[in-house]
């Protein structure tokens, strides 16, 4: 790295702090759908787990919010469907954890490379 020129260097650092910022935003936004997946799937099973214990034999009315208003649904319709919720929210937790990974490992590579740059400049 010493045999660059001074705006060489400093273009590339800028270009490496950029991924940096870049990696860090786009990690804490992951983060954060991380963190609303997680609130929906838990929603999601305590509305299973209520519908559940509700008696299977007797006529139990079930209703389905749709914007400001309720519509009924036969029980099993609406456990069906929350399966469904649940599954497609697994699906979605894992990719976004897989992103959360990558984008963290870009963050520490880019990280490493700011060191490097400046270990090497303090050495020459």
């Amino acid at each position: 790295m010493s045999g660059l020129s001074d705006d060489t260097l400093h273009k590339v650092l800028q270009q490496i702090q950029a991924r940096t910022v870049a990696a860090q935003r786009e990690l804490s936004l992951v983060r954060a759908q991380i963190a609303a997946s997680e609130r929906a799937r838990k929603i999601s099973q305590l509305t299973s787990g209520e519908i559940s214990a509700l008696p299977e034999g007797e006529v139990v009315r079930v209703y389905r919010g749709v914007g400001k208003m309720f519509v009924q649904e036969p029980r099993k319709v609406m456990e069906r469907s929350l399966e469904v919720q649940e599954k497609d929210i697994e699906e979605e937790l894992q990719a976004l954890n897989k992103k959360a990974k990558r984008l963290e490992d870009e963050y520490q590579r880019t990280q490493g490379q700011l060191r490097d740059i400046f270990h090497s400049q303090q050495q020459s």
